[in-house]
Order: structure tokens, then sequence, then C-alpha cells
């Protein structure tokens, strides 16, 4: 639910003869830039906070969201996604966070002060020049088939070696990620939990996000 200068919801939480019963309160005040938001962008924004909120209940549960405005139904079948909100794709805060850190870097090492906005074009560059310590290859050269001096592979076999290399860069990944996994799965422990069980709930903020 939202008002003009507030955000909040409810999480029930059903009994054995699915009666829902709450258990949880969540709300607060609305940003400055916030309360210019439509009817619409209110209500979605108590569900993301609400979410958010809530999210060690809710994670790997099934649940339903109760809301009266009919107009986020688009939302589900939405495909072209604007940058209005984009923490929701994995992609672009994963590369947002290599290019901050590496402007930090220019940042600090530079005798003058020079405004980030003039050291991001380079900045931006040789991410995409630098070889991947993964994949083994440039962004661009897997993007664009193609780096911006000469290259050593002949002109009659140019685009065998780039489908081989986005292969590769592929299986890369993936084996990467398989061993990420392995390593977590060896460290995870599962816990089981009966009705009524005492927990210790904590909460956690991820570095660089807003409380």
């Amino acid at each position: 639910m939202h008002y003009k200068k507030s955000v909040g919801a409810v999480l029930k939480q059903p009994d054995a003869s699915d009666v829902l019963h709450p258990i949880a309160y969540q709300s607060r005040t609305l940003r400055d830039y916030e309360k210019n938001y439509a009817i619409t962008e209110l209500e979605c924004l108590a569900i993301v906070d609400t979410l958010d909120k809530f999210y060690y209940y809710l994670h790997g549960q099934k649940f339903v969201i109760h809301t009266d405005h009919a107009a986020l139904d688009w939302l589900k079948n939405v495909k072209n996604l604007r940058a209005h909100h984009p923490q929701t794709n994995g992609k672009v805060e994963r590369v947002n966070q290599s290019l901050v850190t590496r402007l930090k870097c220019k940042v600090n090492s530079t005798s003058t002060k020079v405004p980030w906005t003039k050291l991001l074009e380079s900045v931006t560059n040789e991410y995409n020049l630098t070889p991947h310590s993964i994949t083994k290859y440039p962004p661009a050269y897997l993007l664009l088939g193609t780096l911006p001096y000469d290259s050593p592979i002949g002109q009659n076999s140019y685009h065998e070696p780039v489908n081989e290399a986005r292969k590769l860069a592929l299986q890369r990944t993936i084996d990467y990620h398989n061993k990420n996994k392995i390593r977590y799965d060896a460290c995870f422990v599962d816990k089981k939990f009966n009705t009524g069980d005492l927990i210790v709930y904590e909460e956690f903020h991820y570095p660089n996000t807003r409380k």
C-alpha cells in the first residue's frame, strides 16, 4: 500500500486452516524524488521495498502479493526494461562495480583533481580492451570480433577464431561457476527448523547500498 508521503506493507502467514494472520509490518517515508512517482510506480515501489525488507522470510518460498492496483499486471509480461531501476539487472550491477573501482583508482592516482566524468571514457575503454580474468578475452573482442589495433589473425580465417573464442569464453564461464558452486556447497550447512523453534534474526545491508 502507499500514501502521498509513505509506503508500507503487511506480511501475513496462513495457519492450519489457511486463515491469514499478520506477523510483521513495514513502512517508510518517501524520499523527495519518490514523491514525483506516479501512482503505479508507488505501488511497485511498495512491493519492491517489502520484498527487500522481508527477503529472509520469503526467499525460496512461494508467496502471493496482494495489491489494489491492476496496472501492475503488465509487469509480469514486460520485456523491454528501462534504466529506471537498474538494480534488477545483475549484469549491469557487476559491470558498474568494476567501473566504479577503476574510477576510484584513477581519481586517487591523479595529482590534480579531475572530475570522474572526464575519466569515465578512458576507464570504459580500458575495461573493454582488457582480457577478462575468466574468459581470457577482452569484452570488445567477444562482442565485436575485432580490436582497435592490428590483429595477428589472417583475413581468411577471421570469423572462425572469433566464434571459437566465444565458445571458449562461455565454457570457461560455466566452469568457473561450477567451481564456485563446489566451494560454496562444501561450506554450506542446511539447517532444519521446526515450528516454534527460536531463531536469531539479523538485518544485513550490503556495502554501498542505501539502508
